[in-house]
């Protein structure tokens, strides 16, 4: 469930811890830098008129001396969208200010599931049906672009056939990928593909029929 939130007030935080709370929020989380009372080790936010950095200054007992801190304060103006259930999961001391969630449609998601959960089984099954096989039109003996693609793993390559020398060619299981006509002879020629479980897969090149 997303929700809309805001931070509430005097919550300090690591800047290790803030990182990762905007890793999870994605988005800029704004903070206002804190500083430790040398003296007495307590976290403050910076007052010109008490504090300061500078040792000389403070040796004349006007103002405390102090370093930055490790600690930053959360604002609390700000507002962020979130994923409440993992937010909560990860930062559970953290305390917020919940204004808002987003209404979500059950029956929607439900259905949207449905159908991304029925497309990964017809891919599946589109898959396991071209187990060693190249899918092609059997009337014209043409290879079909589609999954089939996937299998072939040997490539070639023919000029100028007849149509019985390339019908001698398909049936040693070759099946044509694509034809091209040429300006300057009278036959095309053609880039075949076919699945060969035999074949060196270390071979690199396309073979001339």
């Amino acid at each position: 469930m997303f929700a809309r939130i805001s931070f509430e007030d005097n919550q300090h935080v690591t800047k290790d811890e803030l990182k990762e709370i905007e890793v999870v929020i994605c988005d800029t989380v704004k903070t206002e830098e804190l500083i430790e009372v040398v003296e007495t080790r307590k976290v403050k936010t910076f007052a010109s008129w008490e504090h300061t950095y500078d040792e000389e200054e403070a040796k004349e007992g006007i103002k405390k001396l102090v370093i930055k801190s490790e600690l930053v304060k959360l604002e609390t103006y700000q507002e962020y969208i979130i994923e409440l259930t993992s937010f909560l999961m990860k930062f559970p001391n953290l305390k917020i200010k919940l204004r808002g969630t987003m209404q979500t449609n059950d029956t929607q998601l439900s259905n949207m599931m449905d159908f991304m959960n029925s497309a990964v089984e017809k891919f599946n099954n589109a898959l396991a049906s071209f187990n060693e096989k190249v899918e092609f039109n059997q009337r014209c003996d043409v290879h079909i672009g589609n999954l089939g693609l996937l299998n072939i793993n040997q490539l070639a390559y023919t000029t100028d056939k007849c149509t019985e020398e390339l019908q001698n060619i398909l049936d040693e299981g070759w099946r044509i990928l694509a034809v091209c006509p040429q300006p300057d002879q009278r036959r095309p020629d053609y880039v075949l593909g076919r699945y060969n479980e035999n074949y060196n897969a270390n071979y690199t090149g396309c073979q001339y029929l």
